[in-house]
């Protein structure tokens, strides 16, 4: 199928250029698309986490008001002497006049501050010595706060210090005024004894109304945790929650304010400055993100529309850039039917086009020329006495320059320049002569050691070598160049990394009619992976002109037949051997 599609895609340009701009298109309109989508969403998501923080931190001012506000009347209260002498009077010492004036002292102290601040729900007294007084009636006579497990779970009253408590059951009046109440509570001291305290309720109502003036997304649900991170209360509810993981609560106690992701909820929060309290909104992400989802199908029809609009664009963008090439292929189809007559069109669209067009029109001109003089045949007559002449080397003038240095070596008496120039004469004589392809082994060995000899004067300290041939094989017919190859091995790979001690050695002898010559270095070798990817590469054809390992094989296999050729064996970091074979009869020259 997909190979289908793929052909019929690759038809023609038309196809080919419609479908790759509307692809390319497509993909930067939903590219661009996804972009914007995701930028609206964070600055949709960051504005709400804003509001969020907003809204809390307003009814955290609102709630911190009452909180404050309660402080005058306890602190107040609790620190009037006449209320210490109350609450630590013992019955039987009491003077019953000096007991009531100071109730009555307590009474207009406690009727001031309930006059003025009329979100109080009760202010109550109590003592150590079973001393009891509070604004509201119907107080239950054996109402002890420590026996209470809301009052006693965190705090020691012995501290001194506001204490505040969670909202909690409204339980110590025969009648309650209220269901739940959020308390605080400040001890009484008597010199540096608590002989009491005074508590203040507020409805917790009333604290859930603050709440309910703003104006939360759906779903969301709002926290009170205390500064400890103990007690959780859900707004709305009259008991105790503990729905908050242990993650979000360790998250939110270790920051002032903040938001944060929960999961696939937004959790945001913040700390009333009164009493170290928390208020935390936690929030679903699908309904704050539910403001999104429009913008999204937006963007969707956005790309369905502009890449209808591209197929379009790119139809009559195709045909427009089609029709000089369609005058084209009508002009390549005159010319195949033999009509080379130049038509030069003017006024082309594009100046790529029309330089194709002009440089076609050149060409068949050039050839209708060409074919008229019958210049091709001459061109080709000549092009092949360029190549015999420049195929013919006359090497005697190198001769000549080479036997001048080495007559002026022997009148400068320098014997090194001598050898060299020697040497390198027969390298030259040896090599330029193509005369024969087959020669016997002792030019062989000839042409090898004056090679090794060059080599030996420039790497002197790198190696030394030995060769060893039986005189009775020197006069083997062989190859040529069949042993330069195999030293020419040993000096470049061998000896790459080496610097003194390296060995060359050459040997041959004759086994059952066949000639095997050796070529042995202890260079630096090759891991079992190479050398079996170099019997590998010898075994294929060798390619261009160059000599070397896999060259001379595929020579010798040519030669005498795919019984014979080269060997290889080597051990990496000791040595490298490489056999030649061939057959001992001789082939003649």
């Amino acid at each position: 199928m997909f190979r289908q599609i793929f052909q019929y895609v690759n038809y023609s340009f038309k196809r080919k250029m419609i479908v790759v701009f509307s692809t390319v298109f497509a993909l930067l309109l939903i590219f661009t698309f996804w972009i914007l989508y995701l930028v609206v969403s964070w600055e949709f998501t960051d504005r709400i986490i804003n509001d969020m923080q907003m809204i809390l931190d307003t009814a955290r001012d609102n709630i911190d008001y009452y909180f404050n506000d309660m402080k005058a009347p306890l602190v107040t209260i609790g620190r009037s002497p006449t209320v210490a002498d109350l609450v630590s009077m013992k019955e039987e010492e009491t003077v019953f006049s000096e007991r009531l004036s100071k109730e009555r002292e307590l009474t207009d102290l406690m009727n001031n501050f309930n006059s003025f601040k009329t979100y109080m729900g009760d202010l109550i007294v109590l003592g150590e010595n079973g001393y009891m007084k509070n604004l509201i009636s119907g107080l239950n006579t054996d109402f002890v706060l420590s026996s209470k497990e809301w009052a006693i779970e965190c705090h020691d009253f012995s501290e001194r210090g506001i204490h505040y408590f969670m909202p909690h059951e409204v339980d110590y009046y025969k009648r309650n005024p209220y269901p739940s109440a959020v308390s605080a509570i400040f001890p009484i001291y008597k010199g540096h004894v608590a002989e009491g305290y005074i508590m203040c309720d507020i409805s917790a109502q009333r604290i859930d109304a603050i709440l309910d003036n703003f104006d939360f997304a759906d779903g969301t649900k709002v926290y009170l945790m205390d500064q400890n991170g103990q007690k959780i209360y859900l707004h709305g509810e009259s008991t105790m929650d503990n729905t908050l993981s242990a993650y979000m609560t360790e998250t939110i106690s270790c920051g002032a304010k903040g938001s944060f992701q929960g999961g696939d909820e937004l959790i945001t929060y913040t700390t009333l400055q009164s009493n170290g309290w928390k208020i935390i909104s936690i929030s679903p992400y699908s309904q704050i993100l539910s403001s999104v989802r429009p913008m999204l199908q937006i963007c969707m029809i956005a790309v369905m529309v502009s890449l209808i609009l591209s197929v379009i664009v790119s139809v009559a963008l195709v045909r427009y850039i089609e029709k000089p090439l369609d005058q084209l292929v009508s002009r390549i189809g005159q010319v195949e039917s033999n009509d080379f007559r130049p038509v030069f069109e003017k006024g082309q669209q594009y100046h790529e086009v029309a330089v194709i067009r002009n440089r076609f029109e050149q060409m068949v001109s050039s050839m209708n020329e060409l074919i008229n003089k019958n210049y091709l045949l001459e061109l080709r007559r000549k092009e092949m006495e360029y190549d015999n002449l420049s195929n013919q080397i006359n090497p005697h003038f190198l001769y000549n320059v080479l036997q001048l240095i080495q007559t002026e070596a022997i009148l400068a008496e320098n014997e090194q320049i001598e050898e060299i120039v020697v040497s390198l004469s027969y390298l030259m004589r040896y090599a330029l002569d193509n005369r024969d392809k087959l020669v016997r082994l002792r030019q062989e060995y000839e042409y090898t050691k004056y090679f090794l000899e060059l080599y030996h004067k420039r790497y002197e300290k790198m190696f030394i070598y030995r060769i060893n041939i039986q005189e009775e094989l020197m006069e083997k017919t062989v190859l040529k160049f069949i042993l330069q190859p195999l030293v020419e091995n040993c000096i470049k790979h061998g000896f790459r990394d080496k610097k003194a001690g390296g060995l060359i050695e050459i040997t041959a002898q004759e086994i059952e009619d066949v000639v095997h010559i050796t070529v042995y270095d202890n260079g630096c070798g090759m891991s079992h992976g190479k050398l079996q990817d170099i019997r590998t590469h010898m075994e294929q054809p060798a390619v261009g002109s160059s000599v070397g390992l896999a060259n001379t094989n595929q020579r010798i296999k040519l030669q005498y037949g795919e019984g014979y050729g080269l060997m290889i064996h080597s051990e990496e970091g000791k040595f490298t051997r490489i056999t030649c074979t061939f057959p001992s009869e001789d082939w003649g020259k």
